[in-house]
């Protein structure tokens, strides 16, 4: 029996890990927790449905025995045989289904890129950085993130490709490894550059690396050193929300490298907000300014919508809301509250949350 109703538990609370599994049903679960107490399978695999046609010339026995259904050159078609061990001796349970529905609703064909159906943006994905390249030609952090917050129906592993440029890396660290990563501009010239491999925080900088000088001094030849450098933009990189703050060369502190080097063009940073910084803090788009802030905070979206705003406590104890409306920017009057630390909390309408520490002098 794949399904078991007496499983369900529409009250179970299951952890929001992203750990696909594939149900004998055919259907794909976040986890097995919820394969069970959602779905009521009794049985699943690691890993999301595929649609895996059975080998031609495959047979399992002349005995009348039902086997189920599974997918053939010809569909989803009921096999009969003596088990489901094929004649290549390998075990097929798991390409069978009870019903020919179960069969193929992991093969039904599909042009859609992005699937607004999935998208549930309350989903909470892991914040980790194993970056996916989706059909829409975008990198996501993980494919979580691109899955559930985006609908996103097709992704592989990797960020998406995109043309060499021009990037100064001698103010950065590829480790004390011998291995030989390729010419890259550091300081003045191209020169070659040995490391333990091409990623830092998160942040891959094998485009910027040749494979021999000469491919190396074509590309840079009118390289000028810049703290902004609008070539390295990419709009098509989704970063994390996630609060590793960095020091841009421009004074300004980020959230995280990703937000600095991928959305504004910083090309050098230090690890740590801006001891003196001019004040802005940038969340991906989200500004909150001055920080520390005396009287008024002004907090500005990336875009006209409505936010809800919360004020609160180290403790999470709520000291004020508002909701913006589409203003943009808007004010928080501060004044009536004491010099110390709060959090500023921000939930846009898809239900992103961002979470910001505010000094109060």
């Amino acid at each position: 029996m794949c399904i078991d109703e007496s499983l369900i538990d529409t009250e179970a609370v299951c952890p929001a890990v992203f750990d696909p599994v594939c149900g004998c049903n055919g259907i794909t679960y976040n986890n097995s927790c919820e394969a069970t107490t959602q779905g009521g399978v009794t049985s699943w695999t690691e890993g999301a449905c595929q649609c895996v046609e059975l080998p031609p010339d495959i047979d399992f026995g002349e005995c009348e025995m039902a086997l189920g259904w599974i997918l053939t050159a010809h569909g989803c078609v009921m096999m009969s045989g003596c088990s489901t061990t094929g004649s290549d001796g390998i075990d097929y349970t798991h390409h069978f289904y009870q019903t020919q529905s179960f069969c193929e609703s992991p093969c039904q064909p599909t042009n859609d890129c992005i699937n607004p159906e999935i998208i549930d943006s309350f989903f909470q994905c892991p914040s980790l950085w194993e970056p996916v390249c989706g059909c829409d030609g975008v990198t996501y952090p993980n494919s979580c993130i691109a899955f559930h917050h985006y609908g996103v129906t097709q992704t592989s592993v990797g960020e998406c490709a995109y043309e060499n440029d021009c990037f100064d890396v001698s103010l950065l660290d590829f480790g004390l490894c011998d291995a030989f990563l390729g010419y890259a501009y550091s300081g003045n010239s191209c020169s070659g550059i040995s490391g333990c491999g091409y990623v830092i925080d998160n942040i891959d900088y094998s485009p910027y690396f040749y494979e021999n000088i000469e491919d190396c001094n074509a590309a840079c030849a009118n390289y000028q050193p810049v703290c902004i450098n609008p070539a390295q933009i990419n709009e098509n990189i989704v970063c994390l929300t996630l609060w590793n703050p960095v020091c841009g060369c421009n004074n300004v502190t980020y959230s995280n490298t990703c937000v600095a080097f991928h959305q504004n063009g910083i090309t050098a940073w230090t690890q740590g907000e801006c001891p003196n910084s001019v004040g802005v803090i940038d969340l991906g788009g989200l500004l909150m300014y001055p920080n520390p802030a005396n009287e008024v905070l002004t907090i500005s979206f990336p875009e006209k919508s409505s936010h809800l705003i919360r004020l609160l406590e180290i403790s999470g104890k709520e000291l004020r809301r508002a909701n913006s409306n589409g203003v943009n920017p808007i004010e928080m009057v501060l004044t009536e509250f004491p010099s110390g630390l709060y959090v500023l909390e921000v939930t846009g309408e898809s239900g992103n949350i961002t979470h910001q520490r505010i000094i109060k002098e």
